[in-house]
């Protein structure tokens, strides 16, 4: 149904992603405060979308199939459509939430005093293990993206 979803999600790692790897001097404080802005970004843009073209397909599934013409088979075809998109939700919370809280937890650490924000211990790892979380974020961003792609494709099908 709409595919400003996809667009943001492959932004996310295609310009993002690799804008934030693109500089090998970068330091980790650098990379991890960028990561941050940019998931927040993310955060707030992209649910929103997917949740709209959820419900819009929902909605055209529940329209067609009360409708009688031979409503069925369009109404199927938005009720896959709507499942697809959604289904970025548990594939989000299943691989892309550990890659991103422990960027954010790393990226929550206050330079110098060697605790994080809410007060744990110091999450320590070299800086290539950051530069190869963001990579992986980056990865199942495009992954992710996928979902709201092939929902709008299925949707557009429905005749």
């Amino acid at each position: 149904m709409l595919l400003p979803d996809s667009g943001s999600q492959f932004s996310l790692s295609f310009v993002s992603g690799a804008a934030l790897l693109a500089s090998s001097t970068a330091d980790e404080a650098t990379l991890l405060a960028q990561f941050r802005v940019i998931f927040r970004r993310g955060f707030v843009l992209c649910p929103p979308f997917a949740a709209i073209a959820t419900l819009a397909n929902l909605g055209n599934a529940y329209i067609s199939w009360r409708s009688n013409n031979g409503g069925a088979g369009v109404a199927l075809h938005f009720l896959l459509a709507g499942v697809c998109t959604a289904s970025l939700v548990p594939f989000t919370l299943m691989f892309v939430v550990r890659s991103e809280g422990l960027l954010l937890e790393k990226a929550a650490e206050k330079p110098g005093d060697g605790k994080p924000r809410n007060g744990k211990d110091k999450v320590t790892w070299p800086v290539a293990r950051t530069r190869e979380l963001i990579g992986e974020w980056a990865r199942l961003n495009y992954v992710r993206a996928l979902f709201p792609l092939v929902g709008a494709l299925i949707s557009y099908t429905a005749h």
